[in-house]
């Protein structure tokens, strides 16, 4: 399984529900460098989409998810909104 965080709140989901040993995917402007780098301190691996995505933008959404599959084949990919 793969989380993909959109926004800040779905973020603090995956946090709450210690998903830590789970691939986390987060849109540009989730988190903050400081939380990155405690993150992967951590061991969490956490993928960064270098633009901001928005969670009306379906279309943008679905090239995400794309994208994560193409590097997580055959995985469910929970995306929080």
């Amino acid at each position: 399984m793969i989380f993909f965080a959109i926004s800040y709140a779905a973020f603090e989901s995956y946090s709450q529900l210690g998903l830590d040993n789970i691939p986390l995917w987060v849109s540009a402007d989730v988190l903050q460098d400081e939380e990155l780098v405690s993150l992967r301190a951590k061991g969490v691996d956490v993928s960064v989409f270098n633009y901001p995505l928005d969670q009306d933008d379906h279309l943008g959404t679905e090239a995400a998810l794309e994208t994560i599959r193409d590097h997580h084949p055959d995985h469910t990919v929970w995306v929080g909104l």
